[in-house]
């Protein structure tokens, strides 16, 4: 199922590295300039590009995709293979319980989904 996923992937870290780098460029201005900057329409485009492309995947789709992001948020190593580390956690994370997309969704957004996705993808054998 995760493999499927490769090329949305692809572009939900590409854009959320764009809106990183944006974001710490405005955390740096912030110190030096000491101003309370106003968040730049680029950071509001790029979230909301990055909600869009999640939010036209499935639930299923988005767990997926969630799962990920957790295994490169915790960045354990395991000696079981790609897809069993990828149901296992899938199964624990749906055993939390499952909300609506868009609180899934939500839930992945304020993470550092570039960074979380590209290392989650490489502890599954997947280079993005």
């Amino acid at each position: 199922m995760y493999r499927n996923l490769v090329n949305v992937a692809k572009d939900v870290v590409n854009l959320a590295n764009e809106k990183e780098l944006i974001e710490q460029e405005r955390r740096t201005n912030k110190v030096v300039l000491g101003d309370d900057l106003e968040i730049p329409d680029e950071i509001k485009i790029l979230s909301n590009q990055i909600m869009e492309l999640l939010m036209n995947l499935n639930l299923e789709e988005i767990l997926a995709l969630q799962t990920i992001m957790y295994l490169g948020r915790d960045k354990n190593s395991y000696s079981i293979s790609p897809n069993e580390i990828f149901y296992s956690h899938l199964k624990h994370i749906k055993s939390r319980g499952v909300e609506t997309k868009k609180i899934e969704v939500n839930h992945m957004s304020d993470k550092l989904l570039g960074e979380y996705l590209t290392e989650g993808y490489r502890i599954l054998g997947i280079e993005l």
